[in-house]
């Protein structure tokens, strides 16, 4: 029995080959109607996964981390390939990538970016229950959490006037 997980509430049962394929088909579908960035999010350098079909004789797509290269009208350039935006999807925001790109933890529930080498802090970034929250000099509170990498991106930049240099996981293939 393979047990296919999408999302914590959807499973989905296979006990032989013939429907696998099938059900790979309804987890794209899943997968896309579920994470679909929206275009006007995007911009050069943005970090997403790509829904990649591989060749013959793998029975599921498979979601590849890439860097946005190009935007275009129906498009995008990832380093992976062209894709359109049905086939894009964001990448989880997580304590480990927070801290693997420059964060500094202050305590489980804090982590701070700074603007230059003497650790005075801009950007807190605040863990409540399982969420990300920005806080900016500690003062002002954002209400609405960061769940993905290119909203975390796209907030920095906003915010400090420079990219981040984002280090993800290597990609599960």
């Amino acid at each position: 029995m393979i047990l296919y997980k999408v999302k914590p509430y959807i499973l989905f049962e296979s006990f032989n080959k013939q429907n696998i394929l099938f059900q790979c088909l309804i987890i794209s579908i899943i997968i896309v109607i579920s994470f679909m960035i929206d275009p006007k999010e995007l911009r050069v350098g943005n970090f997403v996964k790509c829904i990649t079909h591989l060749p013959i004789g793998y029975f599921h797509p498979t979601l590849l981390y890439s860097e946005v290269m190009e935007i275009r009208g129906e498009s995008i350039e990832t380093t992976v390939s062209t894709h359109k935006y049905k086939e894009i999807a964001p990448i989880e925001l997580t304590k480990d990538i927070l801290l693997n790109s420059g964060g500094f933890s202050l305590s489980d529930n804090e982590i701070t970016f700074s603007e230059n080498d003497l650790r005075t802090p801009i950007l807190y970034i605040l863990l409540n229950n399982g969420e990300f929250y920005l806080s900016i000099n500690n003062q002002c509170r954002i209400n609405n959490p960061i769940t993905s990498v290119h909203h975390f991106q796209n907030i920095y930049y906003d915010i400090m006037g420079k990219e981040i240099e984002i280090k993800i996981p290597e990609n599960p293939i």
